[in-house]
């Protein structure tokens, strides 16, 4: 068998890396002209597509509207956390998905009167269903408002209350 020798081995050293580098160099023109150039028919490479956030299921606790008005609805995705969260201030949340669901916006928001159910289906968990919750929107005043980032202002306040059975 013969031998492999340094001289031989520094040889195919040398080799390899000129190749590593031709093909660096080559990945980066490639990446370049991705970024700079749209594909043909317009569509964005796949490198540049929108990545959606994951929600980290270990921290969170995820419902869903079930119920509106007593009829069977699959609606709204509502995140809370686990550490404080619970089912009443996902129906805080939830409510305003019903109205959403209802079709009623911005300032007719006080005329929204719902009821409604949600489910926790948070991997995990028993699937329990949580209410019936009465929910409506009320006008806060002028010292109560609070505003958010971005300058918006708050002006209504979710009231839900939860149905005795």
């Amino acid at each position: 068998m013969p031998k492999y020798s340094d001289k031989q081995f520094e040889k195919d050293l040398k080799e390899l890396a000129m190749l590593i580098k031709k093909n660096n160099n080559s990945m980066r023109k490639n990446n370049n002209n991705n970024n700079n150039n749209m594909t043909r028919g317009g569509a964005k490479p796949k490198s540049m597509k929108k990545v959606i956030k994951k929600v980290n299921t270990d921290e969170k606790r995820h419902f869903r509207v079930v119920q509106i008005n007593n009829k069977a609805v699959s609606t709204g995705d509502i995140y809370v956390k686990k550490s404080s969260g619970t089912p009443f201030s996902a129906a805080k949340k939830a409510l305003r998905t019903c109205c959403k669901h209802l079709k009623i916006k911005g300032s007719k928001k006080v005329n929204c009167k719902v009821s409604f159910s949600i489910q926790e289906i948070t991997q995990g968990s028993k699937k329990k269903v949580y209410g019936p919750y009465k929910g409506t929107y009320k006008t806060i005043t002028k010292a109560e408002q609070v505003e958010l980032p971005g300058g918006v202002v708050r002006k209504l306040k979710p009231v839900v209350k939860i149905v005795s059975k």
